[in-house]
């Protein structure tokens, strides 16, 4: 470790200041030549360096997959219970709320308004509901998100890039449609 430090600090790279490799943990990347056999490398490396630990980088990858796939399985899982959870949640309120208005319903049958267009002051009533919920929530979001996105990034580690303005709109207009 010590003389790739000072091969890397006589071409110009100054990575680790202190100078001190030896209470620094480093990662040095092996390509091989093609052809050259991976197992035999790995214990060629372990025999010249003792204490190192070698991974293998389709190993790595492999491993990664099986641990983010079990991940993404369980959110879509968590999704899916929230999903019915939700519709369920929304039947039962909005059947509280026909079962609420059925003195006015019984006004609106005497005064010659049909089934049909009962269902249709109902489903209208979702739609609007639905609409303005989803709009307060897409502005409620945007408040949050986009004056705290470099707090975002830093915090999960990852860069976040704030769309346009114009997809948000695009988004949000497939959304509602």
């Amino acid at each position: 470790l010590q003389s790739i430090f000072e091969d890397a600090r006589a071409k110009g790279f100054a990575f680790i200041s202190d100078g001190d490799v030896n209470s620094k943990i480093s990662t040095v990347l092996v390509k091989l030549e093609e052809g050259a056999k991976i197992d035999s490398t790995i214990l060629k490396i372990k025999m010249a360096v003792p204490g190192v630990k070698v991974i293998e980088s389709d190993r790595m990858l492999k491993n990664n997959g099986k641990t983010l796939s079990s991940l993404l399985s369980f959110l879509y899982a968590l999704v899916a219970v929230f999903l019915i959870v939700t519709i369920f949640t929304l039947a039962f309120v909005f059947s509280l709320s026909i079962n609420e208005r059925l003195k006015e319903f019984s006004i609106l049958r005497t005064l010659g308004a049909t089934r049909k267009k009962l269902s249709a002051i109902v489903v209208l009533e979702a739609v609007i509901l639905g609409f303005a919920g989803g709009l307060s929530g897409i502005i409620l979001s945007s408040l949050i998100v986009f004056p705290f996105n470099a707090v975002i990034a830093q915090k999960i580690s990852l860069p976040f890039i704030v769309p346009q303005i114009e997809l948000i709109a695009a988004f949000a207009v497939i959304t509602f449609v």
